[in-house]
């Protein structure tokens, strides 16, 4: 979805919208081993020479790791159908949710990813969703998913 005139209008007549990219799962897990395979050679060449540029890495790769288990455990395909969003996480079953239960959206650029951090309540708890769009040639241009979400709750309410 690139065109916002044409994101409200499937809001409006409630037609599904995909919010995520289609490959974002799989790029996530590919750079999950990525990173777990560049920390395990800068552990086992570790021994070899301890240096100031060895400890600089590891504690790069450290905080490389901490993010990628973050998004491994957040990541999810999301639709948007109706008041209905839809989010399959990498780990778990399908939650629908209800537009009105998002209480917080998020997003910010890293390059040409975006990504938007949804906060929602089932039942009492509060829990977080990652989306990840594409703003690439490659991947093709999209409106982030927090704009759409936003634009959403805005209609519903609306109505």
């Amino acid at each position: 979805m690139n065109d916002l005139n044409e994101i409200i209008n499937r809001i409006k007549e409630e037609k599904p919208i995909k919010l995520s990219m289609d490959s974002s799962k799989s790029l996530v897990i590919i750079s999950v081993l990525f990173v777990w395979v560049a920390s395990f050679l800068l552990i086992r060449n570790y021994f070899i020479s301890m240096g100031l540029n060895v400890i600089l890495a590891g504690i790069v790769l450290l905080v490389l790791n901490v993010f990628m288990i973050y998004q491994f455990f957040r990541i999810s395909d999301a639709r948007l159908e109706g008041r209905s969003l839809k989010l399959k996480k990498i780990l778990g079953s399908e939650i629908n949710i209800d537009i009105d239960e998002i209480v917080k959206i998020r997003s910010f650029s890293a390059k040409s990813t975006k990504y938007t951090t949804i906060r929602y309540v089932v039942g009492e708890k509060i829990n977080k969703a990652l989306i990840v769009n594409s703003d690439s040639a490659l991947f093709g241009r999209e409106i982030s998913a927090g704009d759409v979400l936003k634009k959403a709750k805005e209609i519903y309410k609306k109505q």
